[in-house]
């Protein structure tokens, strides 16, 4: 609704300047990390589809259903997933890895083997 010559424009100016721009620094980072979470969160549902032998519509909801009873956000868990799958598990995530395992069968994934998952990081 881009209109000049004393008509509104979308954000409601009627002298035909154009809009001051937002800050492009912060506008990039937050790009930067949602992209970064949405490939955390890809990567987390097809490992669990791969490992469960499951679609990936079925391995979101798993993702879903392990964030809801832990109560931690999905992007959190899809984190600890990956980084735990890539073998570099963060020491503080112990306790969710603990409480993620207690949810899941077994997985050779480091952080998650029967009795490691909160101790031996």
């Amino acid at each position: 609704m881009l209109r000049l010559g004393g008509h509104a424009q979308e954000d409601g100016r009627t002298d035909g300047t154009p809009a001051a721009k937002p800050d492009s620094s912060a506008d990039d980072e937050q790009l930067r990390i949602v992209l970064e979470n949405q490939r955390q969160l890809g990567a987390a549902i097809g490992l669990l589809a791969h490992r469960f032998g499951c679609s990936t519509d079925k391995a979101w909801l798993l993702l879903v259903r392990l964030s809801q009873n832990s109560n931690v956000k999905v992007r959190v868990v899809a984190q600890v997933l990956v980084e735990a799958f890539d073998g570099r598990p963060r020491p503080e995530d112990a306790p969710l890895r603990a409480l993620l395992a207690s949810q899941l069968p077994p997985m050779d994934w480091p952080g998650f083997a029967p009795g490691r998952a909160a101790n031996d990081d």
